[in-house]
């Protein structure tokens, strides 16, 4: 147990290996499972990362499940790296079964759902410019905060000027279309309509 709580170099314990580099998924597992320790959960690395905010490959679903399942108070849905300001709903929003995953999790309180990151970007303009999103996840979204579809974000934009310009897929914008149909023809800071 006890070099599972020694830091490295990097500041980072075998918890934010895991998820930097992914791992055998039943090695992985095994870590998370066997690490219930909140102090763990909440070490930040070097840079000011919690565990939970690095990506993890194929076992991202089950990893972060894990890790928002051992903090009784989902207090780590809400701590934000130092240097982007992101949540971990910011840097996975791009994969649909682990944004779900943190969308469900955090229902009771929806402050991460209109907290912005360093560039003024809510997750919701994070989950809309992916081009592996999934409208479910958009509609999840709009129940759980429908005011985020009005804020703009980074370069001015809109959830539907950003899912626009990333070319999400069309069942995508779709569902941003259906969630806020009264952005239609809103311009970005470019003077760009979506």
């Amino acid at each position: 147990k006890t070099s599972l709580c020694t830091p490295d170099f990097h500041g980072r314990l075998a918890l934010h290996n895991v998820m930097r580099y992914g791992a055998d998924p039943a090695k992985a597992t095994v870590l998370l499972n066997g690490d219930s320790s909140l102090n763990s959960l909440y070490t930040t690395d070097a840079t000011g990362g919690l565990a939970i905010h690095y990506h993890c490959g194929p076992i991202a679903e089950e990893a972060v499940s894990i890790l928002v399942g051992q903090d009784p108070t989902k207090d780590i849905l809400r701590v934000s790296t130092h240097k982007d300001r992101e949540l971990p709903i910011h840097v996975h929003a791009r994969e649909p079964k682990v944004a779900r995953v943190l969308l469900e999790a955090d229902q009771p309180n929806k402050t991460t759902l209109l907290t912005a990151n360093a560039s003024g970007d809510l997750p919701l303009h994070a989950i809309v410019s992916s081009f592996q999103m999934t409208p479910d996840i958009v509609e999840l979204y709009a129940r759980l905060a429908p005011s985020a579809f009005g804020v703009t974000g980074d370069r001015a934009e809109l959830p539907l000027h950003r899912a626009t310009r990333f070319i999400a897929p069309l069942p995508v914008v779709e569902a941003v279309l259906n969630a806020a149909p009264e952005y239609i023809s809103s311009q970005d800071g470019s003077g760009n309509l979506p």
